[in-house]
């Protein structure tokens, strides 16, 4: 997978489910905003932004662009800097939203078969959110 360019200099990224995406570096400081508030550290949006400022340096370096890759630069970033516990919560974000994609997905193959059909997917994520406390391996077991 090559990074993709498009007129006027705009990154693509490859999603988890091999779609492209524009770069959006405000999706990058909203997720950082989130371990600092979960850790009750206040940040200003200068900092954030100097923390934007260093993952997309390392970034440009990379020859994949991808979710997987930013978030990762995401973690090394906070760690030079010295923000480990916010670098801690950040990784057990992406544990946990990597648990409940598995759940999902495996809840589509089991009921389509191989082909995860969107409109299932959608609905699973809309309950996880609801009812964070639910696990859909729960509702799998009961059928």
């Amino acid at each position: 997978m090559k990074l993709i360019q498009k007129k006027g200099g705009v990154m693509d990224i490859f999603k988890r489910t091999g779609k492209i995406e524009h770069y959006n570096g405000e999706k990058i400081i909203s997720a950082m905003e989130k371990a600092f508030a979960s850790t009750g550290r206040e940040i200003s949006r200068d900092a954030l932004e100097s923390l934007l400022l260093s993952v997309e340096e390392k970034l440009r370096k990379e020859e994949t662009k991808s979710v997987e890759v930013i978030q990762d630069l995401v973690e090394k970033s906070l760690m030079e800097r010295g923000f480990f516990e916010e670098a801690k919560r950040y990784i057990l974000f992406r544990q946990k939203r990597t648990e409940l994609r598995l759940e999902r997905k495996e809840l589509c193959e089991f009921l389509q078969g191989d082909e995860i059909v969107s409109d299932f997917e959608n609905l699973f994520v809309s309950l996880q959110k609801d009812f964070p406390d639910y696990s859909l391996k729960t509702l799998k077991n009961k059928y």
